[in-house]
């Protein structure tokens, strides 16, 4: 197995490559590399991607298997965690709604009480101009 060392020239050759400590730089072409960390949980051997070469430094790719280390020495598997904090997010993301939204969804629910029939376009123009470029896109928690 190839090791990688600090200061030396990134391989462009495919394959796996070793940065110590569970810590394998995958490459798979000159603009396609990725962190990977390699262990085994229950006996069976696993991956987890790091991230991009790009994106994620050395520094911070070791600072993240320190952190998914300590999960296995806690019984976890850090695949499993990872994925359910992400299934967590999604989750809050898909109840929430964006300013835009929830002021579409107030205009729609107060035009029956509205007397003048130019209203719901005054707030619409009112709101496209001032307040979506501003905060249109900002999540905001509504009930479901």
């Amino acid at each position: 197995m190839a090791q990688l060392v600090r200061g030396q020239p990134i391989p462009i050759k495919p394959g796996r490559y070793s940065a110590g400590s569970n810590l394998w730089l995958q490459v798979r072409g000159p603009h396609n590399m990725s962190w990977l960390m390699r262990y085994s949980f229950n006996g069976q051997p696993r991956e987890l991607g790091l991230g991009t070469f790009a994106m994620v430094s050395w520094e911070e790719a070791e600072s993240e298997v320190k952190r998914w280390r300590e999960v296995l020495r806690q019984g976890r598997d850090p695949k499993a965690d990872r994925d359910d904090a992400r299934r967590a997010t999604e989750k809050l993301r898909a109840r929430s709604r964006t300013f835009a939204e929830v002021a579409q969804m107030y205009i729609d629910e107060n035009i029956p009480g509205w007397r003048n029939k130019k209203s719901p376009a005054q707030w619409k123009s009112g709101l496209k101009k001032y307040a979506f470029p501003l905060i249109g896109r900002v999540p905001i928690s509504v009930p479901v």
